[in-house]
């Protein structure tokens, strides 16, 4: 999974000549992965992973922004350039910030990510509760 970033950085940074933005998501990975290899934490392995994959991500579409402004200025964009480049920001930054979020919470609140997944499955939802009362 850790390839993944590597390849979305290379394409749509590295490859432009954005050098500095391109490596900020492998440094994530691979920073995250020491600190825990070297502090001999008890965290979870999926919660790791999802937290600097997450965090990647949502880097990855923050750091698109500018060079979409910048690619606008060149050249003359369509409505279609207009609907692509948002939705791959958000694309990236939802889907990134959304395992992020589930990482670093299982992280923080030191529980596993499996069992964080069955503690809100077991919660009822305001839905239900309604129904009931």
């Amino acid at each position: 999974m850790g390839v993944v970033p590597l390849v979305f950085d290379w394409f749509f940074l590295i490859a432009q000549g954005y050098l500095i933005h391109g490596l900020v998501g492998p440094a994530l990975f691979i920073a995250a992965t020491l600190a825990s290899a070297f502090l001999e934490l008890k965290i979870d392995g999926a919660a790791m992973i999802s937290a600097t994959l997450g965090s990647s991500g949502f880097l990855l579409g923050i750091l698109s922004i500018p060079l979409m402004l910048d690619a606008s200025k060149t050249r003359t964009v369509g409505m279609e350039d207009y609907i692509f480049g948002s939705c791959f920001v958000l694309l990236f930054v939802v889907i990134g910030g959304a395992f992020a979020w589930n990482g670093f919470r299982s992280i923080f609140r030191g529980v596993p990510l499996d069992e964080l997944y069955a503690e809100r499955e077991q919660k009822p939802s305001r839905r239900q509760n309604r129904k009931k009362g």
